[in-house]
């Protein structure tokens, strides 16, 4: 078994899109140290199945050492290289090397930007790496062999359990060729996800529809329902003689009764209370008009129908300043703040 040392990586740009550093070449060094035992890196016959032995077979050597030498280049050690293939060295039968990189790699729990792999001998093969000595310059002692040929490096991803592929130039129609087929079962999934988006749109659009005129439909109901309610309060207080019919229009305008938002502000409360102060202001106008009152059964109603409505509005506002004032408190406020007022709607007396 024999020693070998080798060039096997420089800095550069490789594969057109790969950019190595001076410092990436001393972490692959130091992910090297750090791995050690847990990480063994062979030396072997090319990237390929066309090589005569490939991947599957026993490794030519391990990788012991790598450093960065002065000139920046990335340098191994390889132990326990077979004579027979010292032998092809010394023959020039394989005169360069390639790495192989596993990208992005995590061991217990430490994360590692490149990861050396596997080093390839390369024989009718262009290696990735043009800047690199061929083997035989360390083999024949210092003798340097110019490489002219065009080179290709193939730069791997994976993790430390995972294999290397084979790294191919690709021609621009190639390239485009290969990105077109990439992206034809997405763009299909895009469109069918389009599809699906618009289909899913127009069904919330006409729930959100059916659901606003359900509402709406609701809320008219309960309008309706709530303004019938109110409106037969005053029809029976109309009936039993406790409001004539100008006071219950009268209060159907004071209060709002027609206006659909308005309504609802307006509770059964407050009507029975307007009923009740009402009521007795048509009973003591009743009583007046028997008695001889003061101005006519006619202008007398009309006389208390104008006082009301004015307390009313007045009583309205206050409830409007104050939210929890009921009606009655409201209204005895309004008569004690203006006696002329309140003695007026007790009379009956226009105000």
């Amino acid at each position: 078994m024999h020693t070998v040392e080798a060039e096997i990586f420089a800095p550069g740009t490789w594969n057109k899109t790969w950019k190595f550093t001076v410092q990436d070449l001393h972490d692959i060094v130091a992910a090297f140290e750090e791995l050690g035992d847990n990480h063994h890196v062979p030396l072997k016959f090319g990237h390929n199945e066309k090589q005569p032995m490939t991947d599957g077979y026993p490794a030519l050597g391990w990788v012991s050492k790598v450093w960065v030498n002065d000139q920046d280049k990335l340098m191994a050690r390889f132990d326990s290289v077979p004579a027979v293939v010292k032998k092809a060295f010394d023959a020039k039968l394989y005169r360069h090397v390639s790495v192989e990189l596993d990208v992005d790699v995590e061991h217990r729990g430490k994360k590692y930007k490149y990861v050396l792999s596997a080093v390839a001998l390369l024989g009718a093969d262009i290696p990735a790496v043009n800047t690199l000595n061929d083997l035989t310059y360390y083999l024949d002692g210092g003798e340097r062999l110019a490489a002219s040929r065009r080179e290709v490096f193939s730069a791997v991803q994976g993790n430390l359990t995972t294999e290397p592929e084979e790294g191919k130039d690709m021609t621009k129609e190639e390239l485009e060729a290969a990105i077109k087929a990439a992206i034809a079962p997405l763009e299909a999934k895009f469109t069918a996800a389009t599809g699906e988006l618009a289909v899913a749109n127009a069904k919330i659009a006409t729930l959100e529809a059916d659901k606003a005129k359900s509402e709406e439909l609701t809320s008219a109901g309960k309008v309706k329902m709530h303004r019938e309610s109110l409106m037969a309060k005053l029809e029976a207080a109309v009936k039993d003689k406790r409001l004539t019919p100008a006071q219950r229009e009268s209060t159907i305008k004071l209060m709002r009764l027609g206006d659909d938002k308005a309504v609802l502000e307006v509770t059964p409360e407050q009507i029975d209370e307007y009923i009740d102060v009402n009521g007795q202001k048509v009973k003591m106008s009743s009583e007046q008009g028997h008695g001889g009152g003061t101005g006519g059964d006619k202008d007398d109603a009309e006389g208390y129908e104008d006082a009301g409505e004015e307390i009313c509005r007045r009583a309205k506002k206050l409830q409007g300043a104050d939210p929890k004032m009921s009606f009655s408190t409201a209204r005895d406020r309004v008569m004690e703040a203006d006696p002329e007022l309140a003695r007026q709607y007790i009379r009956g007396e226009a105000a």
